[in-house]
């Protein structure tokens, strides 16, 4: 139960990039306003920072969490690069897979920052004699 608690928001959230990689132009007033591969950025930080909650919940340290979870958005990224290769009207694109992967880096190694900056601001219990 507890691994489910710490995988679901990582894979309800690969299921919305999936499922809006299957339409033919999932955005288009947005896309109209915003870089595509700032869209890309913003949703696989988002990715990374999800990744990075559960791999420290499985117990990995900070560096091992940011790495693995980089190579998983990553990773991701060029399996929804293939994917849309598949939807009438999508291409794949290896820039869009290069903002996956920056921006997937980008959420990973903000939440290792967070998390060390949080860690070093509690306040240390005193020792006990």
């Amino acid at each position: 139960m507890r691994r489910l608690v710490l995988w679901l928001p990582a894979t309800l959230f690969m299921g919305v990039i999936f499922y809006s990689s299957s339409l033919p132009d999932p955005a288009p007033a947005l896309t109209r306003v915003v870089l595509d591969k700032v869209l890309h950025m913003s949703g696989y930080a988002l990715l990374g920072i999800l990744y990075s909650i559960a791999l420290r919940g499985e117990g990995l340290r900070p560096t091992k969490m940011t790495v693995v979870a980089i190579f998983l958005a990553s990773l991701y990224g060029a399996s929804d690069e293939w994917h849309q290769s598949f939807t009438p009207r999508r291409t794949a694109d290896v820039h869009d897979w290069l903002a996956d992967t920056a921006g997937g880096a980008a959420g990973a190694i903000a939440f290792a920052g967070v998390s060390a900056l949080s860690k070093a601001s509690r306040p240390q219990r005193p020792l006990r004699r």
